[in-house]
């Protein structure tokens, strides 16, 4: 009985190590690095937009990038490191570092991009590996 207790409470603290819940940021038009200068945007893992009300993925098993600087974690259906010339839809917010990033909002709102170079907002990223 101890050893079921022990691994349970074990998985339980592994999840919440692994995966970090947060809730959305507006996010439709340049948002400077509140550290300073342009977002350093890394490969951050899985990503996932979770509409709460509905239980749906608006965005499932996506890439997610995430600021090394500041914390925001944007999550997109495109993946730049696939050569892709926009995030398509997306939704950022903010959050610590996690290999998956799960973003839970009340509705199904996303965002979209269709130019990693002319859309405002991805203008002030810089996508590193």
């Amino acid at each position: 009985m101890k050893k079921k207790k022990y691994l349970l409470v074990l998985v339980a603290t592994l999840l919440v190590c692994i995966v970090t819940t947060i809730s959305p940021k507006s996010a439709s038009a340049f948002i400077p690095c509140s550290e300073g200068g342009k977002h350093n945007m890394y490969g951050n893992g899985l990503g996932y937009v979770k509409n709460v009300k509905t239980g749906k993925y608006l965005i499932n098993r996506r890439q997610a990038y995430r600021c090394k600087k500041c914390a925001m974690v944007v999550v997109s259906v495109n993946n730049v490191y696939a050569k892709a010339k926009s995030l398509g839809k997306y939704q950022s917010a903010t959050g610590p570092d996690s290999t998956v990033q799960v973003i839970l909002q009340k509705n199904n709102t996303l965002f979209n991009n269709t130019s990693l170079t002319k859309d405002p907002f991805t203008q002030g990223m810089q996508f590193y590996r």
